[in-house]
């Protein structure tokens, strides 16, 4: 009788949650950036899903990414020493979250974005 109880309370608990909002797609972005003054920001009430980076030429040994002023690597190697650096994809941005890519070469980046409206 008491795991039934203890079923039935937290059952009724957990019915009454609620989940802040439901996302519904909006749009496919390709965002690119020639320059380190290049910045993206998410808009308010959106979600973004960064599914892909890439840069143009091989010349790079890495791409980074910079979210909210702190830099990350993407690297092509997967090796155990290079690995534990690695952000992996796809990445979940809230609204106002500033994206860049930065970089030393004169390459152009990109990274491909689906952006998701927050419903209430």
């Amino acid at each position: 009788m008491r795991p039934f109880l203890l079923v039935l309370i937290f059952g009724s608990l957990f019915a009454s949650l609620r989940a802040q909002g439901s996302l519904q797609f909006n749009d496919v972005k390709l965002l690119t950036a020639t320059s380190n003054n290049t910045t993206f920001t998410v808009p308010a009430n959106k979600v973004w899903k960064v599914e892909t980076a890439g840069v143009s030429t091989s010349s790079s040994a890495y791409l980074s990414i910079s979210i909210n002023g702190v830099s990350y690597l993407l690297m092509p190697s997967i090796s155990s020493e290079q690995g534990r650096f690695q952000l992996r994809l796809p990445l979940w941005l809230p609204s106002g979250t500033v994206v860049s890519l930065p970089f030393s070469t004169a390459d152009t980046r990109m990274i491909s974005v689906l952006e998701f409206n927050i419903i209430p």
